[in-house]
């Protein structure tokens, strides 16, 4: 993995930032920052401050979009005008976190053409076009309860 450009979108932890950064091989690292968990430019200044104290030498630069707190159109149009704005930009690698990005990543790639759906609120939706497929009631308190085996007492 040399000369590797790596892509890393971080979204609710910033312990990712390490993990990228401690790859080896990687030539630089774009860090796709949202704007909730670094609202001002002191908070990427810090953040980019501790990387150098930490002795990390990897070229790193970033780029802002909205998280998934702007809900999925907004999350969506966000990254869209983020790349319109890079038009030149490629990465060789994206740095995929959490357990279910892994999942739904491989399981993309195992199963190309099946469509991807998601729960948003009491909405359903198709993705990428974001078509509402359904909409449930509330979920029952006890219900969600009895899922993960506890109950409510007294």
């Amino acid at each position: 993995m040399e000369g590797v450009r790596l892509l890393v979108p971080v979204g609710g932890s910033r312990g990712n930032i390490l993990q990228a950064c401690k790859l080896e091989g990687v030539a630089e690292i774009h860090l796709l920052l949202t704007r909730s968990l670094f609202p001002t430019p002191d908070t990427v200044k810090q953040m980019l401050q501790s990387l150098i104290d930490l002795g990390f030498e990897t070229p790193v630069s970033v780029g802002f979009i909205d998280g998934p707190e702007a809900g999925p159109v907004g999350c969506r149009d966000s990254i869209n005008e983020w790349k319109g704005s890079k038009e030149d930009y490629a990465p060789d690698q994206i740095f995929v976190t959490g357990s279910t990005l892994l999942i739904v990543a491989s399981l993309s790639r195992l199963f190309p053409s099946a469509g991807l759906i998601t729960l948003r609120g009491r909405e359903i939706l198709r993705l990428p076009e974001e078509e509402l497929i359904s909409t449930f009631d509330p979920l029952e308190l006890d219900e969600y309860l009895a899922l993960h085996g506890m109950e409510l007492t007294g």
